[in-house]
């Protein structure tokens, strides 16, 4: 695995959870769930997981034993509507999973709202390298999470900042949960 794949998250994570209230949701399972794992338990929050694959979530389950960590072998859609998320407010997330525009903008949506202010999420594969893109594009794939990253630059919630480097030179772009009716000078 790539060293610095989630160096980003795992250098800001604990100051984000050591800061703001709220649980951990992922979207896209895999060596990120070690780590979110990891801050659930140090942090006593809950983490809730979800992926489509079985054999993903099974390896998963079979590694990770502690309470903290929920994990959801399901679509995204499916995942967003357990009765978990009713009053749900999140501290962090990472969207890694479907990279069609019709999942992540939808995930994102989402997320973002239950997002505390000061919370902070994070997308992958927002800036992608061109040979990974063309590799997507020869096997007849699309990768669309840039779309996503373009609407959430234009919204006045959200501060947004996309990392080139790092995240297997894809693009890790970073939300942050801007406060409401903030005064002047926090603009």
């Amino acid at each position: 695995m790539n060293k610095d794949l989630w160096i980003i998250i795992e250098r800001l994570g604990d100051i984000v959870l050591k800061h703001n209230q709220g649980q951990i949701v992922e979207i896209g399972l895999g060596q990120s769930t070690f780590m979110f794992s990891k801050f659930a338990k140090q942090f006593d929050r809950m983490h809730y997981g979800c992926d489509r694959s079985d054999r993903t979530c099974n390896w998963l389950k079979e590694k990770i034993k502690t309470k903290n960590t929920i994990i959801c072998q399901m679509d995204s859609f499916d995942f967003m509507k357990l009765d978990c998320f009713k009053n749900m407010e999140v501290a962090l997330f990472l969207i890694d999973g479907n990279h069609k525009n019709k999942y992540v903008s939808k995930e994102a949506e989402f997320l973002v709202s239950k997002l505390v202010p000061g919370g902070v999420g994070f997308i992958h594969d927002t800036f992608i390298k061109k040979d990974y893109y063309e590799k997507y594009k020869a096997r007849g794939k699309t990768t669309e999470p840039y779309l996503t990253r373009l609407e959430l630059e234009k919204r006045d919630d959200i501060w947004c900042l996309t990392w080139p480097y790092t995240a297997n030179r894809c693009g890790l772009t970073q939300i942050i949960k801007k406060e409401e009716n903030r005064p002047f000078y926090r603009q």
